[in-house]
């Protein structure tokens, strides 16, 4: 399975305010209303941040993932043909986009911060529920699974485990969190979570993880 990385060019500076993701999903939802995608945050080579929002200066990068071969080229050619509208009064139009075959490792990063809710909506904390903060991404994963690929998983094992330190992000009611962690378990849900992201809520730009933080340092365009 692979993932798209998107580049655009911001020589003079574009601002994203703190609500740019629902300019993202609108896209996506326009030509993937099955849903099942997942996007990262946006990726700048520079910036520089406001109180609701950041300026975006050189070249700029995000992700994003679909189960499905056809749907992702073809929201990959949409991107290449169409501009996202990231604001009232800016569109980006994108300059590059690169296919990319994740190595699915077991220690990784979040490229968008983690939200994990119960049945009711309601936000579970990592740090107060570690268990039932893990057993409903678990479960998350498994219900992915079963809609991706038709069946239940052979081994349904899954431990999420943050390394060091953490960075918990207030919004709204929610508790979103970023940072290096390490999954213990089946490399099925593993693949899945590479795939359609973890956690809850991953078309509103949640849950993308990586094996690789590095955007900038190896890019050659």
């Amino acid at each position: 399975m692979y993932r798209v990385k998107v580049i655009f060019e911001a020589k003079k500076g574009i601002y994203f305010n703190n609500s740019y993701k629902h300019y993202f999903k609108s896209f996506f939802e326009r030509h993937c209303p099955e849903g099942f995608y997942v996007f990262s945050d946006v990726i700048p080579q520079k910036t520089k941040k406001t109180e609701n929002g950041f300026w975006a200066i050189g070249k700029i990068a995000f992700y994003f993932s679909h189960y499905n071969p056809e749907t992702l080229v073809n929201l990959t050619i949409k991107l290449l043909e169409e501009k996202i509208t990231i604001n009232d009064f800016q569109v980006l139009k994108a300059e590059k986009t690169e296919f990319i075959k994740p190595k699915n490792e077991y220690n990784a990063y979040l490229w968008s911060p983690l939200l994990v809710v119960d049945n009711n909506l309601k936000p579970v904390e990592y740090e107060r529920e570690p268990e039932r903060f893990n057993e409903l991404m678990r479960l998350n994963l498994i219900n992915k699974y079963e809609k991706v690929y038709g069946n239940y998983p052979e081994d349904d094992r899954f431990i999420f485990l943050f390394k060091n330190n953490f960075t918990k992000i207030k919004e709204g009611d929610f508790a979103l969190y970023k940072g290096a962690f390490e999954i213990i378990g089946s490399e099925e849900l593993l693949k899945v979570a590479y795939i359609c992201g973890l956690g809850c809520f991953n078309e509103n730009g949640y849950g993308m993880i990586t094996d690789n933080l590095y955007v900038w340092k190896r890019l050659n365009i």
